[in-house]
């Protein structure tokens, strides 16, 4: 599986490329980092700063000028980047560097038509350039045929040995959920699945809990797996407090009609996003 890394060194936080870069190792996988300029998104400025013989400082950059310099400004950003990441890496890492100028969703579906099914990995954030609100970071995500991983800035790649899986999710996900992490196998994770249920209904689901293990722990091998129910109220409350408590390497949502991943896409909720804001780990995504 390739790993497509979407550029964010336009962001004010850390990058995530180092991040991909080492989980693409691990996974034996080819790099392709694709940096996308939005004309529309670039307007005539006044320079305060020359970048390029071609730019003069204090001049009105026209369009193209624009453009150009933020192709000079990418390049420059992205080959210290590799060049610094380089002897961590320690591994011939292949990697393709892509900027280009257009809308970042028509280049991941031409880049995803070509290569197929790829890991394509974004910070959970945005950045005010590339992608504009945590809502449209979600939208193309879940509209791509690529397996999304989102990663905060600032983290550093640890070996994946915990991942927590969340939130409610059927037998019929099982299929999808064993398809999409296949490559993380090289690192013979444990799956600590967990979902929420009221106080006041946690004993009327117990029996179906245990058929639901069964079935998961015959088909997740080579993972070892674990089902655990929590108890609360408030949903996202009783998520976060376990994900403060476990500390997991990954965590893994399954997109369904039935959990917060869709009511998050199909509701402007502060309340609903405020759950993917908090989380401070990589969150995979199974759709």
């Amino acid at each position: 599986m390739k790993t497509i890394i979407i550029s964010d060194i336009k962001g004010k936080g850390e990058s995530i490329i180092p991040y991909g870069l080492h989980l693409a190792k691990n996974i034996e996988s080819e790099v392709d980092i694709i940096h996308i300029i939005d004309s529309r998104a670039q307007q005539g400025v006044q320079s305060t700063y020359s970048d390029s013989q071609s730019f003069t400082p204090g001049s009105k950059l026209s369009h193209d000028e624009i453009i150009d310099r933020e192709r000079h400004y990418a390049e420059k950003e992205l080959d210290r980047l590799l060049s610094s990441e380089a002897s961590r890496l320690n591994y011939p890492l292949k990697i393709n560097t892509i900027i280009e100028v257009g809308e970042v969703e028509k280049k991941l579906t031409g880049l995803l038509n070509d290569e197929g099914k790829c890991l394509i990995i974004a910070n959970s954030k945005h950045d005010n350039y590339i992608f504009h609100s945590q809502q449209e970071i979600l939208e193309i995500m879940q509209g791509l045929k690529g397996v999304p991983l989102l990663v905060p800035s600032g983290n550093t790649f640890e070996q994946i040995d915990n991942i927590l899986l969340i939130p409610n999710f059927t037998s019929e996900d099982i299929t999808r959920i064993r398809d999409d992490i296949s490559f993380l196998e090289p690192f013979k994770s444990h799956v600590n699945a967990v979902h929420v249920e009221k106080t006041d209904e946690f004993k009327q689901n117990e029996i179906k809990d245990g058929v639901v293990e069964d079935l998961i722990n015959k088909r997740l091998t080579p993972f070892t797996f674990e089902l655990n129910t929590l108890t609360g109220n408030n949903y996202i409350e009783t998520i976060t407090n376990y994900l403060n408590k476990t500390n997991p390497d990954l965590v893994l949502m399954v997109k369904n009609n039935k959990t917060l991943f869709e009511k998050i896409l199909q509701k402007r909720n502060d309340k609903n996003e405020k759950l993917l804001q908090d989380i401070n780990y990589p969150v995979l995504i199974v759709k």
